[in-house]
């Protein structure tokens, strides 16, 4: 279970890369990106599901180019992780991600990140995922494409 949540947090950091830079350029072969995500001892939310917020978990990113890589993590959010039965298929993950909380060790890209040309977090100051499909990935490296 715990592997799961990693999974899925992980998926949700990078579709929010995805979405934030989609209207911006053309689509392009993926190219392969590392990120992070560890949860540890979750709260029960109800039965069957899991409040995650940052003393129980983290989210954390890898962003890269052609030259370099650099992690950071979103510091403060909300959400609930919920699975009926043992179909990972049919489980549910809802995030509230507080946007102006994202931090790099370099202050000048997390200032740049929260401006205009990626997340715009003074117009933007949350933002909210909610899994619409969860299925398995033929993907070398993912268990699960995660829309």
């Amino acid at each position: 279970m715990r592997t799961f949540v990693n999974l899925m947090i992980l998926a949700v950091v990078l579709g929010l890369f995805a979405c934030s830079a989609a209207h911006r350029a053309p689509p392009q072969q993926a190219a392969p990106v590392s990120a992070r995500a560890s949860a540890t001892t979750p709260t029960n939310a109800s039965a069957g599901g899991i409040r995650l917020t940052p003393q129980n978990t983290k989210i954390g990113f890898v962003g890269s180019s052609e030259r370099t890589s650099q992690s950071g993590s979103f510091q403060r959010f909300t959400g609930t992780f919920e699975l009926t039965g043992d179909d990972v298929r049919t489980a549910r993950l809802v995030l509230d991600i507080d946007m102006d909380s994202t931090t790099t060790n370099i202050p000048l890209l997390t200032r740049h990140l929260k401006g205009s040309d990626f997340f715009d977090v003074p117009r933007f100051p949350h933002a909210t995922f909610v899994t619409s499909s969860i299925q398995p990935s033929a993907t070398p490296g993912a268990t699960h494409v995660i829309t």
